[in-house]
């Protein structure tokens, strides 16, 4: 992989579909911004590390355990 290539990454459909059922576009949007959220129920969004660690804690998923979480 070079070093300037693009990446993009989602969600496995796994836990997009846990998510759906957690949350619709109103209560995710409360979590994390609007926008974001509609993309990320429709599977287009590219999710940051800290809207990965704020699902994380939301939906009780194990966090990377090579991440420190400072709040």
């Amino acid at each position: 992989m070079k070093n300037n290539q693009k990446i993009d990454i989602v969600l496995k459909d796994k836990y997009l579909q846990e998510l759906k059922r957690k949350h619709n576009t109103v209560t995710l949007s409360k979590l994390l911004n609007s926008d974001t959220a509609q993309k990320l129920l429709k599977g287009e969004a590219n999710i940051t590390v800290r809207n990965l660690c704020k699902l994380c804690i939301d939906m009780e998923w194990p966090l990377p355990n090579f991440l420190e979480i400072k709040k």
